[in-house]
């Protein structure tokens, strides 16, 4: 059954020039980091411990929501409503452009 079989869609991929031109004010986005709060502080480099990479920080311009304030009890993403007022706390809306980040993908990939 190849029904749900991923498709790769480059609109939902963004690199390295994308993120530079927003941070330059060349775009407008919002840069979301979701990684936990040692990360987003510049007190640890990585989930994977303090000093795992040789740079510590976030990108200039970039709000924080730790991925799993997006998540329910039960490990589920939270209801719409909800979603939304979590992001519109950080002047983030639904139909802005948002390019979300973590270490390697999978916190952004659950957000």
């Amino acid at each position: 059954d190849h029904e749900h079989e991923f498709q790769y869609n480059d609109k939902w991929m963004c690199g390295y020039q994308q993120v530079l031109d927003v941070v330059l004010g060349r775009k407008k986005a919002h840069l979301l980091d979701v990684r936990d709060w040692p990360e987003w502080n510049g007190t640890s480099s990585s989930p994977y411990g303090i000093d795992f990479c040789p740079r510590k920080g976030r990108l200039p311009g970039a709000k924080w929501i730790e991925w799993y304030d997006l998540m329910d009890k039960e490990g589920n993403v939270k209801g719409q409503q909800e979603v939304e007022a979590i992001l519109s706390a950080q002047d983030i809306y639904k139909e802005d452009e948002i390019i979300v980040y973590c270490f390697k993908g999978s916190r952004a990939s659950n957000t």
